[in-house]
């Protein structure tokens, strides 16, 4: 199975991880730039190869990546990519924590998407129906 490529700011690593590991009880690989990059790795170049060979990218809104420039940068190729390939080709999904809205990346994107809630509370990742839905 391909890998989903999940762009989030560095502050929600503890959160990411969580995820990472539901969606490998899934059998859904996660591509994460903490787990893949090693120091000294062409960063960017690394990050735009990991998302074209992706089936889609999730992005973490929360707070920290709304002011993130790498999530924003990673979303901008990823919106890039899905008008090559389309939408049920490259699929994104927006993974909003504890309600946090697109807010400035939401100009990024055509249509507005549909959120899917997640929560860092105990249990959260793994609570609710949204992991049915990846």
């Amino acid at each position: 199975m391909a890998h989903l490529f999940l762009s989030h700011s560095s502050a929600d690593d503890g959160f990411v991880r969580e995820l990472r590991d539901a969606l490998a009880d899934l059998d859904q690989p996660v591509w994460i730039d903490s787990r893949q990059l090693k120091g000294g790795d062409p960063l960017w170049g690394e990050i735009k190869a990991a998302i074209g060979a992706s089936a889609g990218l999730a992005v973490l809104v929360s707070p920290a990546s709304l002011q993130s420039r790498w999530v924003g940068k990673e979303v901008q190729l990823g919106i890039k990519l899905q008008g090559h390939r389309g939408r049920e080709h490259f699929p994104h999904i927006p993974l909003c924590l504890n309600g946090t809205r697109l807010g400035v990346l939401k100009g990024l994107f055509e249509e507005k998407p549909t959120y899917i809630p997640v929560s860092n509370a105990p249990g959260g990742v793994r609570h609710g129906f949204w992991l049915d839905t990846l």
